[in-house]
């Protein structure tokens, strides 16, 4: 059942901002000089700041449950943020007490403002690391401009939840993890796998973008293994495997024990324990709605938007030849593209959008095999386009807002 939002010429400037300062970045990958080409990428990242914070997002549908955390003021928000933390995003939960108790225990409003900053300052921040630390090379400046224009990307435009705070870590962690596997530098697969654990401890839907990491990995070191190119013994490629894991999950879960012990606040179940899947044949029913299965015609026009939305297109154009890297990729798309099918967002994409952040993570895996061509680049940039029409219609139309039964 859909709720009825007439929304009616509207439209998303946000992408106006985003995409301009990805072409800024595509064109600053042109140029020839280092010094040159950091200063204009410096420039683009800090133009889309100041965008995302003088342009937030104002949606007709609620945001996630934001509404929730807010509806009955500090009787609402108190028993979920400061006398307790749900584990499925237990440290998003624990900045946002920190938040509220710099800011004096304000209305639950003005502290999920100063959330949607931080997710900003951090998106940004992760970004310029990034192409400090590969100084600014014109693949990454590459890299760095097809996530800019990524469109669920625009969620860090002032969105009040937690689902996208995992992607501000997924864009920068997972060309490190490619870059260690394709060159066997082992601790920077490490340390990517534990910047992704970090993005898990944000929101659990972080998950998702260690597990692809992790699959990756696993791959490059088994199947996918070139004895000539890659001469480890089993107990270096275990070894190796092991840092990644040990590395992703230290990031996710090492705060608990920092939140008992020097917080002294609990850690409930909270949503970690709901099966989040549509079914596949056949509709049933939970949180008292219809839940339509995959192949049926509500499921099957909603899923060209989800697609558009996360960039899921662009795996057209990975590079075709030898790669080994470019192999390992596409099979470990393979699961990711059908956990974004069955995947269930229950109050319905116009609402859940953050859900859709993380469905997917394998995008910034195919981006960074795009970047190493700038004409597939600029492909990827026209196809991108396309998908932020279909999160204008998401975000601005009731037709993805799911309603409970009377």
């Amino acid at each position: 059942m859909y709720i009825a939002l007439d929304i009616a010429n509207s439209t998303l400037p946000q992408s106006g901002v985003a995409l301009g300062c990805a072409a800024v970045l595509f064109s600053a990958s042109c140029i020839a000089s280092t010094k040159t080409r950091g200063a204009l990428a410096v420039l683009a990242l800090v133009t889309l700041l100041l965008g995302m914070l003088l342009l937030p997002l104002t949606t007709p549908a609620p945001m996630g449950d934001y509404h929730d955390f807010i509806e009955n003021g500090r009787a609402d928000f108190e028993p979920r943020f400061v006398t307790a933390t749900q584990f499925q995003f237990h440290l998003g939960s624990v900045i946002v007490r920190e938040i509220d108790a710099i800011l004096g225990h304000p209305k639950a409003e003005r502290t999920f403002k100063v959330l949607a900053v931080v997710a900003s300052a951090l998106s940004v921040a992760g970004l310029l690391g990034l192409g400090f630390w590969a100084k600014w090379a014109p693949r990454v400046t590459r890299y760095i401009a097809l996530t800019v224009a990524l469109p669920i990307f625009l969620l860090f435009f002032g969105y009040h939840e937690f689902g996208h705070l995992p992607m501000a870590l997924i864009a920068p962690a997972m060309p490190l993890v490619l870059i260690g596997i394709e060159e066997g530098r082992w601790r920077l697969v490490a340390v990517g796998s534990g910047m992704l654990g970090v993005g898990a401890a944000l929101h659990g839907f972080g998950l998702t973008g260690l597990g692809f990491a992790l699959l990756v990995l696993v791959l490059a070191l088994t199947l996918f293994r070139d004895p000539a190119t890659s001469p480890l013994k089993r107990s270096d490629r275990l070894w190796a495997a092991v840092q990644a894991l040990g590395a992703g999950l230290l990031g996710w879960l090492v705060w608990i024990a920092f939140y008992a012990v020097g917080l002294g606040i609990d850690v409930s179940a909270g949503h970690a324990a709901f099966r989040a899947f549509r079914p596949t044949f056949t509709a049933v029913l939970a949180d008292h709605r219809i839940i339509q299965p995959v192949f049926s015609r509500q499921v099957l026009t909603v899923l060209p938007y989800e697609l558009g939305a996360v960039g899921a297109a662009v795996l057209l154009l990975v590079p075709s030849g030898a790669s080994r890297l470019r192999g390992i990729v596409v099979v470990a798309c393979i699961p990711m593209l059908a956990f974004l099918v069955w995947f269930l967002p229950l109050q319905g994409i116009g609402n859940d959008t953050d859900n859709l952040t993380v469905v997917f993570p394998a995008y910034f895996a195919v981006a960074w095999l795009i970047s190493a061509s700038r004409r597939r680049t600029l492909v990827a940039g026209g196809v991108l386009l396309l998908g932020h029409f279909a999160l204008l219609r998401i975000l601005t139309t009731g037709q993805f807002v799911y309603s409970q039964l009377p």
